[in-house]
């Protein structure tokens, strides 16, 4: 029989041990920004350019290679992933693996399936909405050799920042708040809104679109993700469906509603995070709880699709 995902029984896990590694990681959290923007700074300062220069208004490089901004943008979601790595090892004494999957082994077709399953219903409403309002939709002039390098650096840093997000602010807290709360819509509820709050609050840029629709549809996500996780018994799903997400909105935005400011913005949507946006999202996400649900109701293994 399969092991129970949110109450294992590997390593340690007393509330002593989930109160030093919650400090660890929250602290890691704070200082990964600051440690990555200080080999940024580093590498501007000894890149051979004489034109390029940090703004720490801007908080990016001035004629520095879009591809290498980026880069450093990302690199405090690699030290936060070694982070909670370290820590499951050293505080918990179990590998980083329980959190993502009671097996011995990820099961990979459990992502593709969140992946796809997703992807199949953003695809299909971004077209009804097109369809409905097109006026909030306009294709600025692609550069192609661009796009595909973009696109390359999102497949990369997406998947790394998709896992990083899933193990700090849904397995772990899952695991720990799950110890106590059995019931797994109040469980996918306290988790969701932590999740969603965590998120919108070290992503600020995204208030600055819609507030209120925004934070909802982070939220949202959040509970539905958590949902699932708790009811397929393992983080794969979420993993898979988390990052048709982000790669889907970078590559409609093309990064353009974010900081990344040093990225062609290939599309302009009006309509993002609005309420017919929430709407869909809502939607996209309901219709993949819906189906996995359905698929893994009463199963004992579910360690294959």
């Amino acid at each position: 029989m399969e092991e129970n995902f949110l109450k294992t029984n590997r390593g340690r896990n007393r509330w002593w041990n989930y109160i030093i590694s919650l400090l660890l990681l929250m602290t890691l959290l704070i200082l990964s920004d600051p440690l990555s923007t200080m080999f940024y700074k580093w590498y501007v300062e000894h890149d051979g350019s004489a034109g390029s220069f940090y703004s720490p208004d801007l908080d990016q490089a001035i004629s520095l290679n879009p591809y290498i901004n980026y880069s450093f943008h990302q690199l405090y979601v690699v030290f936060c992933l070694i982070g909670i790595v370290l820590v499951m090892l050293l505080i918990h004494r179990r590998s980083v693996l329980t959190l993502i999957t009671p097996n011995k082994k990820v099961n990979w077709r459990k992502m593709g399936w969140g992946f796809l399953v997703l992807l199949i219903p953003m695809c299909t409403t971004t077209i009804i909405d097109y369809f409905l309002f097109s006026s909030d939709y306009s294709l600025n002039r692609i550069n192609l050799e661009v796009f595909l390098k973009v696109f390359g650096l999102l497949i990369v840093f997406l998947p790394i920042q998709t896992l990083m997000e899933e193990l700090y602010f849904r397995s772990y807290l899952m695991q720990w708040i799950g110890s106590k709360v059995s019931n797994k819509i109040f469980l996918s509820i306290i988790v969701g809104l932590i999740n969603g709050g965590i998120l919108i609050s070290f992503d600020p840029y995204l208030m600055d679109l819609n507030p209120v629709y925004s934070g909802l549809s982070y939220i949202v996500i959040g509970i539905l993700l958590t949902y699932i996780t708790s009811k397929t018994n393992s983080l794969e799903i979420a993993i898979g469906a988390k990052f048709a997400y982000y790669l889907y909105i970078s590559v409609l935005s093309m990064l353009g509603f974010t900081r990344y400011q040093f990225f062609p913005n290939y599309f302009s949507i009006s309509s993002l995070y609005t309420k017919m946006y929430l709407f869909w999202t809502v939607l996209s996400f309901g219709i993949l709880a819906f189906v996995t649900v359905k698929r893994f109701q009463g199963k004992k293994d579910i360690t294959h699709i």
